[in-house]
């Protein structure tokens, strides 16, 4: 399986060869067969990030990304509230 965690919660597009192979939204796991891939990363507000990934036969892969721009410290005080 490919983990795929974004900051903040874009939408994933795996493409192989130009196709899309499978798609959704970060937290995201996906099986994907032995091979080259291009992940896309997007979120309306920030700029889609691009990134190669190569998924071998057996071993799990996992993919960490932080949008540019993106104020982790802010959003997370959004979703949980301030620090005590």
């Amino acid at each position: 399986p490919v983990t795929i965690n974004a900051i903040p919660w874009p939408s994933v597009r795996a493409l192989k060869d130009w196709s899309v192979v499978a798609d959704g939204v970060t937290p995201l796991l996906v099986e994907l067969p032995e091979g080259d891939y291009s992940l896309e990363l997007r979120n309306e507000l920030f700029a889609t990030v691009t990134r190669p990934l190569t998924v071998r036969s057996g071993q799990p892969a996992a993919v960490s990304v932080t949008l540019p721009g993106a104020d982790v410290e802010k959003i997370l005080n959004d979703v949980l509230g301030p620090a005590q």
